[in-house]
């Protein structure tokens, strides 16, 4: 199942959820609509640096999809790998890009695990740790003979004090490979929160989120990819660090009040109690290693507080507001259903 992506229609892309991806799925369709976003650089990047770079992808979610979109826009070598029914959609994705060589994943067989990351130096892995994915990952790495470098994006946050032994376990297989890596930790993204409750913001005017009393800063995909841009342009400065992403901090009153002004209407905020958070996110869709850390999250809301300044350090940006964020993406909110 794909919990998110993007749709074209008459030229302009919107977003869609809970796409199919079964056996069953209309290959010819999915190639249709599963289409690849325009990329805006935010940051400059030494290009002859970017040209030399050699990169492979584990491709599972549209942040991996938006980080491959702009490596290939700066014209780095990158080879991209999925997995199953995945695979039509990432070629459509890298349609535009011919220095792009996409490739899918045969989990049984060795050859394919070692092609994946062949001849690239730098593998970039984004995981929600589920035991399967752990599993993959710990398989390719073994096989990794050339790659010298791994970065891992994750949503675990404040691992040291919430407990989450998936997402301890996915650091642990990375650390212990005998590469040198990077992993950056965040705790959402505005797409994977505010486009799932769009059709609720429409239609009943109306954001629901277990914010309780607290602020919490997500941030935009893009954000994640400026971060990795900065890591790539000089990686060994950041060999063997850990990075906690934190965006805007807001309440969720604060977060509707942005939603109104935006969007010209009321927009009311509900809040969670404790005690229905498990029941709100089975409905939100979240996947089941994602749930289980924030469940955990939730019994120390203080600690989704905290404010880390390294994504700001890092790509030398400030971090997406949502205010401008919303505005670049209030279509959506128009034809959510």
């Amino acid at each position: 199942m794909v919990n998110h992506g993007y749709l074209s229609v008459k030229g302009k892309n919107y977003y869609f959820s809970s796409l199919s991806m079964n056996n069953k799925v209309d290959k010819k369709k999915l190639k249709k609509i599963v289409v690849r976003k325009e990329y805006k650089p935010r940051i400059t990047v030494d290009e002859a640096k970017f040209k030399a770079l050699k990169v492979a992808i584990l491709h599972y979610d549209p942040i991996t999809n938006e980080l491959g979109t702009a490596l290939a826009h700066h014209q780095v070598q990158l080879r991209s790998y999925c997995k199953e029914n995945h695979f039509i959609a990432l070629r459509n994705h890298y349609e535009d890009y011919p220095g792009v060589v996409v490739g899918e994943l045969n989990l049984k067989v060795e050859n394919t695990l070692r092609a994946a990351t062949k001849n690239a130096s730098t593998l970039i892995l984004h995981s929600y740790a589920a035991e399967a994915d752990i599993s993959i990952i710990k398989s390719i790495l073994a096989l990794a003979d050339d790659v010298e470098h791994v970065i891992l994006l994750h949503q675990g946050f404040e691992l040291e004090q919430i407990e989450s032994k998936s997402f301890a376990k996915l650091e642990s297989v990375v650390k212990k490979s005998n590469k040198s890596y990077t992993i950056l930790r965040y705790l959402a993204t505005y797409e994977q929160i505010y486009l799932r409750v769009a059709k609720y913001v429409k239609t009943a005017s109306l954001f629901k989120f277990p914010f309780q009393e607290h602020k919490m800063g997500f941030i935009a995909e893009a954000d994640i990819v400026d971060a990795v841009l900065r890591i790539l342009e000089a990686p060994e400065q950041h060999y063997n660090k850990t990075y906690t992403l934190t965006g805007e901090m807001l309440t969720g009153e604060e977060v509707a009040q942005v939603m109104s002004k935006v969007l010209h209407t009321e927009i009311h905020f509900a809040n969670v109690e404790p005690e229905d958070v498990s029941t709100f996110l089975n409905e939100f869709g979240i996947n089941k290693n994602i749930m289980a850390y924030w469940l955990a999250a939730w019994k120390h809301p203080e600690l989704l507080a905290i404010r880390s300044r390294s994504l700001k350090k890092l790509s030398g940006k400030k971090t997406w507001r949502l205010e401008c964020w919303l505005e670049l993406n209030s279509h959506y909110f128009a034809m959510a259903d």
